[in-house]
Parts: structure tokens; sequence; C-alpha cells
């Protein structure tokens, strides 16, 4: 007897397919098994408001049932994934596969067990209005007898990227180890083909075990190549400390990033600080809404909830946009939750490696009791 399973996991997955010689002898749709897990958009698709999402539900989104008889008895397998379109009455208005199994029947059965089961929250606006948006699966569809066929396609996950806090500008981390010598020069000047000299050059610093530099990267550009290359030649000059001591073995090596900073004739460098790396969010003072700030709407229903955003900060520490990550299924207290955050919520400002003040992001919470 063959065993048929339809397994489904969160993720973003290549789709593909498998074929292979059914066998009748083994053909029994009665045990197969069926999972299902929901994701929402990536939090960079909504910027503000509250993104669609779907509901946990008793009832299986997807059984062994939905596995399309003419794809299991051709074999095939593959993973579907998919985006759901939900209006603003919390119904699904509409799917698309956005990767595909390999196969259009195992495609259009992923749409079909979510437009008919799936259980949905519409999405908000910053304003507080329902507006639609987009809710997305990935099913996998695999069957389990290897003699019978042939294992899935293999998920290709991407390598894990390297740190984005050392690795992005403006820079906030660094590994906290490498520091430069102070017989050295931290100005040079412009060369007089260059008549003002503006904007900043990013380098990433590669130094020996003794202390001199093996190699320079300009990262950012300051939008002139000579004055790139200026600042690598002049980098190349400086010695640096190597401190063994470092907060952490993942933080220790022999790379530390500079910035060049031009202005008119020169360029100065900036080095990075100890104790400016991966800095999290702290208020600069407490705050908590009162009774007078609890919705009407929801006061009068007696409706509670605990509501959780993200708040994008300008350099100085204040919110300049507000996007809902968990809410609390109701529309009042979620936008409440944002306007009060974005006008009364205030955060230490945050800073690159060399103390300059940059946008940051913080998380804030209300649990919104009577």
């Amino acid at each position: 007897m063959r065993w048929t399973v339809i397994i489904l996991m969160a993720g973003v997955f290549h789709g593909g397919s498998a074929d292979a010689k059914p066998r009748p002898d083994l053909l029994s749709a009665e045990k197969a098994v069926a999972y299902v897990s929901a994701w929402p958009l990536p939090s960079n698709q909504m910027e503000e408001g509250r993104a669609a999402r779907a509901y946990y539900q008793q009832e299986k989104l997807v059984s062994r049932a939905d596995y399309p008889e003419g794809a299991r008895l051709a074999g095939k397998q593959g993973v579907s994934v998919i985006a759901v379109t939900v209006g603003t009455d919390d119904k699904p208005t509409g799917c698309v596969v956005t990767e595909t199994a390999g196969d259009d029947r195992l495609d259009a059965a992923a749409c079909d067990a979510a437009m008919k089961r799936g259980r949905y929250r519409h999405a908000m606006d910053s304003t507080g209005n329902a507006v639609a948006g987009k809710v997305g699966y990935s099913f996998e569809w695999a069957l389990s007898d290897p003699k019978a066929f042939p294992a899935p396609p293999a998920i290709a996950y991407p390598p894990p990227p390297t740190s984005p806090e050392r690795r992005d500008w403006p820079r906030t981390g660094w590994l906290e180890n490498l520091f430069p010598l102070d017989d050295k020069p931290k100005t040079m000047a412009v060369p007089k083909t260059i008549k003002k000299a503006t904007g900043e050059t990013g380098l990433d610093i590669a130094v020996n075990e003794d202390g001199s530099v093996k190699s320079c990267a300009a990262t950012k550009s300051s939008g002139n190549p000579e004055l790139d290359l200026l600042a690598c030649s002049a980098a190349s000059a400086l010695r640096f400390r190597l401190d063994r001591i470092c907060n952490h073995p993942a933080y220790c090596g022999l790379r530390t990033p500079l910035m060049v900073r031009w202005a008119g004739k020169k360029g100065t460098f900036l080095f990075p600080l100890a104790g400016k790396n991966f800095q999290r969010a702290r208020m600069a003072k407490p705050w908590a809404p009162t009774n007078k700030d609890y919705p009407a709407s929801a006061l009068q229903n007696g409706q509670e909830g605990r509501v959780s955003v993200s708040l994008a900060l300008d350099p100085q520490g204040a919110p300049m946009k507000c996007r809902i990550v968990s809410g609390s299924d109701n529309d009042a207290l979620d936008h409440q939750t944002c306007v009060l955050a974005l006008k009364h919520v205030r955060y230490l400002p945050f800073t690159d490696v060399f103390g300059v003040a940059i946008p940051g992001k913080a998380s804030f919470s209300v649990n919104w009791k009577l």
C-alpha cells in the first residue's frame, strides 16, 4: 500500500515537480494527510497601517481529499505559493499563483482551498480606514512512498546574508577590536583638480596582524570616484591597534569601517566609537495611555486587546510612521495605538557607529484593558 501525503509549510520556496510511473497496487487516497501554514506579506510591503492576515482556524485549510486525483495518479509533486486578496469585509476576493508547483491542478487546488476555507482579517491604512490586502500561503504537495514516486524537489534555501548592521550604510555594527594609532593624520587635502569636495565616502578596511592596512573598498560612494580613490589611498597609510578583547567571539575580526567626510578642500576621517554598536531603542521617558485615550466605540462595546506596532523613527527619535505588527481584531484600538504612539512616544536618537544621529526603528505595544 502506498501512502500519499500533502504537506503545507510556511516560507517562500522554489516550486517544482517530479514525474514517476504510478503503481496501481499502491494508489490509495484514503491515507493522505494534510497540514497548512500561512504567513503575512513581508513587512517592507506595508510601511504604515495594518497588513491583512489569516486567522488560526480549527478546520483544516486543506485535507487529503484536496490532492487532485489526476495529479496524484500522474505522480505530480511540488510547491504552490499563492497570494489571496482580502477585501474590506474580511472575505477573499481573488487568488494568484506567485510560484507554481509545476502542475496547474496542484496550483488550482491550493487557491481553491484558501478561497473556500480561509478566514481573514482586512488590512487598514494609516488613517484607520479598512483597505484590501493580501495574504500569502505556501502549499507543498508530496507523495510519501519513495518506491512509487521520487522525493519532492529539494527546497533551496538561500545562504544567510552577512549581518546588515555590518554591511549596509549607515553602518550600525562593527567588530570593536581595531582602533587607529594616534600618530597618523586624520585629515587629507583635496587635489586642486576638484574645486569643492562634498559628500561622504564609506570604507571597509581589512587589517593585517601587525596593524597595517591589507585592503580597502569604498562601499559607499561620495558620488565622485576621484574622492573615493583618494579616501582609500589615504586610509592605506593608517595603522591600527588590535584589541583581542571584544564583546563576543562572533564580533572579533580584522576588519573595520571608516568614513571620510568631504568639505571644501579637506577630507576628515571618522572612526567607529566603542559602545556605538547594535543599538536598541530606548524611550526618552516612559509613556502610557490613560483612560481618556480609550476609543469611545471600543469602550462602549467593552472591547479589549493588545496591540503591538513597529515605529520608524527620525534622527531625533520621533516616530514618523507606524505599522501594526499584531492587532487586537478591533480597528479602533489598532488605529488609536498608532495615533497615540506618533503623538506622544519619543525615543533617544539612534546613531551610527561614528556617533552620527540616524533614523531608527522601535517596537511599542499597548494592552487595552477595561
